[in-house]
C-alpha cells in the first residue's frame, strides 16, 4: 500500500490511498472487491474494485496521523501511515513599558516544536513600519529583537515561524508609539554686534534630546535661508540694520525645536592713515600724499578733501609753487589730481 502524499502539514489534507493486490506468484490481479477503513479521518469510499493494473484505490482526508487498512478477501491486510506534522508556534510580547517615537523598543519572541514536528527553519519579525524584516535565523525558545520608531502612530507587529518543511506559523501584536516630548533649542552668535561685509558664525543647541536631529533650517532675517546637516552655520550681511536670526531643528520623529536672537548689523567701519613724501617738501616741490585704509578689504567709493585735510582717498597729489623773484611770495596754493 502507499500514501501519497506520506506527510501532511499540520493544517492537514487530502492523500491518495493505493493498494495493489497479487496472486502467490506476483502477477497482478483485476476485478478484486478491497475493503478500506481508517482509525483517523474520513475515506472517500471505502470499498474499490482493482483495475487491470491490480490497484484499488481511495481518498483520504484528515487533520491528525492516521493509518489506513485495507482488507482483501477478509483476510489478507495491509496498511499504510499518513503522518500530520504538527506546526512549530511562536509569540510576541512587547517588553518595553512605553513605547516613544525615537526610543528603543523591545519585544520578546518565543518559538516552540511539538514532539514530531520539524525543525524550525527560519524566524522573522515585521514591525509594521516599512522597515526591513529582522531576521532571527533558526531559534527555537526564547529570543529578544529591538527596534526604534521614528513617527509615532499605531503599528501591528508580526512574527513568523517556517519549519524545515515550510509550513509557517504567525503571531501578532498591536504597539501604540506616542510623540516624543518637544525639545528645546538654544540660539548664539559669535559676537553680540555684527558688521556689515563680516562673517558671523551661529550655534544651535538642542540639549539633551536623544531622538536623532535630521537637519536645521535658518533664516538670517535679510530675505536669506538655507538648510543644514550640522549645528552651526556663518552668515554674511550686506547691509546695516537690526536682523531676527531664526533656527528650526527637526528631529527622525518628526519633531521639532525653534529658537531666535536679534543681531545688530552695524555699518562698516574703517580707519585712514595719511602719509606724505618727501618728509620735508620745499616750495616748488611736488609733495605724494598716501591715504592708508584699514582693513584693506574696506571698498572706498569717492574721495574728498577738507579744510582739516581728513582725506579719504587712495592717492593725492599736491604740487606747491613760490617764485623765486619778484615780490614777496604768496602762500602757496595746492592743486589737486585725483
Amino acid at each position: 500500500m502507499t500514501a501519497n502524499p506520506a506527510v501532511l502539514s499540520a493544517t492537514g489534507g487530502a492523500v491518495e490511498i493505493s493498494a495493489a493486490v497479487s496472486d502467490a506468484s506476483g502477477n497482478r490481479l483485476n476485478g478484486v472487491p478491497v475493503s478500506f477503513s481508517a482509525m483517523s479521518g474520513s475515506l472517500g469510499t471505502t470499498w474499490a474494485t482493482t483495475d487491470v493494473n491490480g490497484i484499488a484505490t481511495t481518498t483520504l482526508t484528515t487533520s491528525v496521523s492516521a493509518t489506513v487498512t485495507a482488507t482483501v478477501s477478509g483476510t489478507i491486510t495491509g496498511t499504510v501511515a499518513v503522518t500530520v506534522n504538527p506546526a512549530p508556534s511562536i509569540s510576541i510580547t512587547q517588553t518595553t513599558a512605553s513605547l516613544v517615537a525615537g526610543g528603543t523598543t523591545t519585544f520578546s519572541v518565543v518559538t516552540g516544536v511539538e514532539a514530531g514536528g520539524a525543525p524550525i527553519a527560519t524566524v522573522s519579525v515585521d514591525f509594521g513600519d516599512g522597515s526591513p524584516l529582522a531576521a532571527l535565523g533558526s531559534v527555537t525558545g526564547t529570543a529578544s529583537v529591538s527596534h526604534v520608531y521614528g513617527v509615532a502612530g499605531t503599528y501591528q507587529v508580526v512574527a513568523t515561524v517556517v519549519d524545515t518543511t515550510g509550513q509557517g506559523v504567525t503571531a501578532s501584536a498591536v504597539v501604540r508609539v506616542t510623540p516624543a516630548v518637544p525639545f528645546n533649542v538654544t540660539l548664539s552668535a559669535s559676537q553680540a554686534q555684527a558688521t556689515v561685509n563680516e562673517a558671523v558664525t551661529f550655534t544651535a543647541n538642542t540639549g539633551t534630546t536623544t531622538v536623532p536631529i535630521q537637519h536645521f533650517d535658518w533664516t538670517f532675517g535679510d530675505g536669506t535661508s538655507i538648510r543644514t546637516n550640522g549645528n552651526s552655520t556663518s552668515h554674511v550681511y550686506t547691509t546695516a540694520g537690526n536682523r531676527t536670526v531664526t533656527v528650526t531643528a527637526s528631529n527622525t520623529d518628526g519633531t521639532t525645536g525653534m529658537a531666535e536672537i536679534t543681531l545688530v548689523v552695524a555699518p562698516s567701519v574703517f580707519s585712514v592713515n595719511l602719509t606724505f613724501s618727501p618728509s620735508s617738501p620745499k616750495a616748488g616741490s611736488t609733495v605724494t600724499f598716501t591715504a592708508t585704509v584699514s582693513p584693506s578689504t574696506t571698498v572706498v567709493s569717492r574721495m574728498t578733501r577738507t579744510s582739516t585735510t581728513a582725506l579719504r582717498l587712495l592717492a593725492v597729489r599736491i604740487r606747491c609753487r613760490t617764485p623765486t623773484t619778484g615780490p614777496p611770495a604768496r602762500r602757496a596754493r595746492p592743486s589737486l589730481w585725483r
